[in-house]
């Protein structure tokens, strides 16, 4: 298990040690990629499977100097993000959902210094993570949208009723498309007050909704998604009186479980 966290912290300071702007005090690299595995670590739970899961929200508390370097330049954290949960998956580890990252200033620390905790389910977070929403209203109440699902070629429904849905052609992923366009980590779906927000993985291809290239987006009925030109429809309507799909439709069931 120690092998697995040392090959994310390996991946993790070969990409850190090339953003020294963002740490120009002192070789902070190498130590704020030990500080944030380490955070992840102790979050870990094994199944019978073998298969580790990981929590997937984080604090950084740092000097407010450290702190607004980040906040004005956001894709750091985001990129920083997108590889945790890429170099997790080659070793059979996996986040909740995409990990996100809370800034916190704290004059009380020396320019440079970091402090990395776990976000508790439960915990208040005062500042905004790095990944914001685009704007998009949010509904309040049930995490859930009701009778959410997925239009998959045209004729094939994916009902949406998990907190997270993996989408990618890896076995392993909740809902997986056998399609040379999309990567094997593509992208997810995340229940968030009562909207699902579809995440692009830093896929190869890109994830686009309507037309347009995102990186986190909430999604509403009829939104038309992209996984590199392969289409698939969100929809929220009960799915026993849908007619956009111009016929009959058939469930897609989400794939066994690995035992590797």
């Amino acid at each position: 298990m120690k092998s697995r966290l040392d090959t994310i912290e390996r991946r993790l300071q070969v990409f850190i040690e090339n953003t020294i702007f963002f740490f120009p005090w002192n070789n902070r690299q190498a130590h704020f990629a030990h500080l944030l595995v380490d955070a992840v670590a102790r979050t870990q739970v094994e199944d019978g499977a073998g298969r580790i899961s990981l929590a997937a929200s984080y604090t950084i508390c740092a000097n407010p100097e450290l702190v607004q370097s980040w906040q004005d330049n956001p894709a750091f954290l985001s990129d920083v993000s997108r590889l945790l949960w890429e170099a997790a998956a080659d070793v059979n580890m996996a986040f909740h959902s995409l990990p996100s990252f809370h800034l916190i200033p704290d004059p009380s620390l020396p320019t440079g210094a970091v402090r990395i905790d776990v976000v508790h389910p439960s915990a208040a977070v005062e500042e905004t993570g790095v990944m914001p929403s685009n704007g998009a209203d949010v509904r309040q109440g049930s995490p859930f949208p009701a009778s959410a699902f997925l239009i998959v070629n045209g004729t094939q429904i994916y009902p949406l009723n998990l907190p997270v849905v993996n989408i990618g052609r890896r076995l392993e992923n909740n809902l997986v498309i056998d399609d040379p366009r999309v990567s094997r980590n593509h992208a997810l779906l995340r229940a968030n007050n009562g909207r699902y927000m579809l995440c692009d993985l830093n896929s190869t291809g890109g994830t686009y909704v309507n037309g347009q290239r995102i990186t986190q987006q909430a999604l509403r009925p009829g939104d038309v998604i992209s996984l590199a030109g392969f289409a698939i429809i969100y929809g929220e309507e009960s799915i026993a009186s849908d007619s956009s799909t111009g016929g009959s439709t058939t469930a897609i069931q989400p794939p066994p479980s690995s035992t590797t």
